[in-house]
């Protein structure tokens, strides 16, 4: 799989792709041209990309995803630029404007934090985790790594290193301060203390006279010739860049400070007074190590390599733990109340039929209730952590399962679901393969599935119309612990008296076949889908099970039974008495649905209170994690 980086800057747009091996593949540049209206620019972006991967024989589908470097404050986390001097704009929805090209996860974070992190990736920095990168250009700006992740600051703002101030009242700065190290320490701010040395000593240096001919490297080339003003002129540049090194030694203790920008190539010349500075002045010297203080090597691929890396998370910001969920609550009218009184759920609904615990479907999304997605719905964590999250097994683009609890006072509609083809073809979503795990019933509860004949359609039709269909289908008694599958093109209907687990398909696509002429809420009677449910439904005899598909196996402090496998998904029923250690391998993630008990779930040193009700969403390549406490849970995968 590749990732794509976008350095974006003033002048050029930097594009190119990066390996898994973070390896530049190939890159392109283009005018960025930042006097044209923003949308202009960003479809330069996507051309570019599309060039790249086509030249590379590369697919679209190989891609994880888009990053960017962007000079100026954003917000990240609503996908904005708030402000960029370089490319003068504001506000700019540049998340959404690339998506509208490309649908992939997309991360954009200030230029300087990414030179930074390309860095630590790829280049100087490489297997460091406390690192500082100071950018000498125009103006001074840098990036911070601090074990091993990125600060960026809120929103991704970045931090602006090089406006500390430096002299109280000093020389102007182009942030509308005076004194600022960029001031100083910028090669706009040498260039300025050059020209004025000259200026006062003309006649004591061999530098130009030629004012407009000074740049960056006049003085420290005539000092390498022993010219005694451009000494004293490198002397203080020193004392000013030496200055701003000093600070972010005692403040981060970092174990490497890169500089990066045309004065980074000064060699000797810069970088042995630079350390000498740095070790006399820094707090403790006698005592603590100093960093090593050296020139960023990736050059202008920096940012490439930053923002490409951005999806991966070097800064751990796309952290993999288990996510607590907040369901979505349905109140259709044969629900009951057993939720919130039994299974502690907050629904807003007098009569609350479901509870949508682990749900990416746009007719309602779980939440994330703790870490750092609090407040995320499961979409959003999905493209925060990348298709990754959902495993290896699993080749599509949509979350795969939705997981319910379902509370049935009263029986629900005779109904059939469609499969894959039909289901994508006509309703434009996945069809709808189920199982059910009985966990409460009431005496005589039970459901309907399948027919207990074969019959044709002409008979199925009739008998709809008759009021005769119950008489061919299988009543199947139920109680707590029974497990039933339900594959698509199976009539079926849940009884009333049950509480069920539903683990199904991420679909909402429901043929209701008879509904008993219950009204809705409107006071009509619920709309019927019989032509359809004909058309897709198994007409065959179906001998009903109820039992679990494996053994119940025994282990230490805990038994795990088997209740369905099929290709869209796993379930396993675990009763503890203590504590079960599960895997989220690479290949699926976990889903986690309690049944009873309380206690916590802990991974990598966090724990997570849980209770009877709660569900989590454990991303795949979490790894280890354990459920502590007396319980009894469903765990399902793809």
């Amino acid at each position: 799989m590749y990732n794509i980086g976008i350095d974006l800057g003033g002048t050029n747009i930097a594009t190119g792709i990066i390996d898994e091996n973070c390896k530049m593949v190939a890159k392109i540049s283009v005018p960025t041209l930042s006097e044209r209206d923003f949308s202009e620019i960003v479809k330069d972006m996507a051309e570019s990309i599309n060039k790249l991967l086509k030249d590379n024989n590369i697919s679209i589908d190989e891609v994880n995803s888009i990053g960017m470097g962007i000079p100026g404050t954003l917000n990240s986390e609503e996908g904005l630029i708030v402000y960029s001097n370089n490319i003068p704009i504001n506000n700019i929805p540049v998340v959404k404007m690339i998506k509208e090209y490309f649908d992939k996860p997309v991360y954009i974070s200030n230029d300087a934090n990414c030179a930074a992190l390309g860095e630590v990736y790829a280049g100087a920095a490489k297997g460091r985790k406390n690192v500082i990168m100071i950018t000498l250009g125009t103006g001074v700006g840098g990036g911070i790594i601090i074990d091993g992740k990125l600060y960026e600051g809120t929103a991704s703002a970045g931090a602006e290193l090089g406006h500390t101030i430096l002299v109280l009242n000093g020389e102007q700065c182009t942030c509308g301060r005076k004194g600022c190290v960029e001031a100083y320490a910028s090669a706009t701010g040498l260039i300025r203390e050059t020209k004025k040395a000259i200026e006062a000593n003309p006649d004591k240096t061999s530098m130009t006279k030629n004012l407009s001919e000074v740049n960056g490297r006049t003085a420290f080339d005539a000092a390498k010739a022993g010219d005694e003003v451009a000494i004293k002129v490198i002397d203080n540049y020193i004392m000013a860049l030496g200055e701003l090194l000093v600070d972010m030694t005692n403040i981060f203790r970092p174990e490497i400070i890169l500089l990066s920008g045309g004065i980074s190539h000064e060699g000797d010349n810069l970088y042995v007074p630079l350390k000498e500075y740095v070790q006399k002045n820094s707090y403790g010297n006698q005592y603590n190590k100093i960093p090593l203080i050296e020139r960023a090597t990736l050059g202008n691929d920096a940012g490439i390599f930053g923002a490409a890396m951005l999806y991966n998370g070097a800064e751990k910001k796309n952290e993999k733990y288990p996510v607590k969920t907040a369901p979505v609550f349905k109140d259709y009218l044969w629900g009951g109340n057993n939720l919130t009184k039994k299974w502690n759920k907050n629904s807003p609904y007098e009569i609350t039929a479901e509870s949508w615990e682990l749900s990416a479907h746009k007719n309602g999304q779980s939440t994330a209730v703790n870490g750092i997605y609090k407040g995320k719905t499961l979409s959003e964590i999905i493209e925060i952590l990348g298709t990754d999250a959902i495993g290896t097994a699993y080749k599509g683009k949509d979350f795969p399962l939705l997981i319910k609890l379902i509370d049935a006072k009263n029986k629900l509609s005779i109904q059939v679901h469609p499969d894959d083809a039909y289901a994508k073809e006509n309703e434009n979503q996945f069809g709808k393969t189920e199982m059910w795990y009985i966990v409460e019933a009431e005496e005589g509860a039970g459901i309907l599935l399948g027919f207990n004949k074969d019959i044709t359609k002409e008979e199925f039709e009739q008998r709809i119309k008759e009021n005769t269909l119950l008489e061919v289908l299988n009543f199947v008694p139920c109680k707590a612990g029974d497990s039933v599958f339900i594959p698509p093109k199976t009539i079926h209907a849940i009884g009333e008296g049950l509480l069920i687990a539903e683990i199904q398909q991420n679909s909402d696509v429901t043929y209701r076949v008879y509904d008993y002429d219950r009204v809705g809420a409107d006071g009509k009677k619920r709309e019927l889908h019989v032509e359809k449910s004909i058309e897709v439904s198994n007409l065959k005899k179906l001998v009903p099970n109820t039992k679990p598909s494996g053994e119940t196996q025994q282990f230490d402090g805990f038994t795990k039974t088997l209740l369905e496998t099929c290709e869209y998904f796993t379930v396993y029923r675990y009763e503890s008495e203590k504590e079960v250690a599960i895997t989220a391998n690479e290949e699926s993630f976990v889903s986690v649905l309690f049944l009873s008990g309380e206690g916590y779930i802990e991974c990598n040193g966090e724990k997570t209170d849980f209770q009877k009700g709660d569900s989590f969403f454990i991303p795949a390549g979490t790894g280890k994690f354990t459920v502590n406490g007396c319980c009894s849970f469903v765990e399902s995968r793809i």
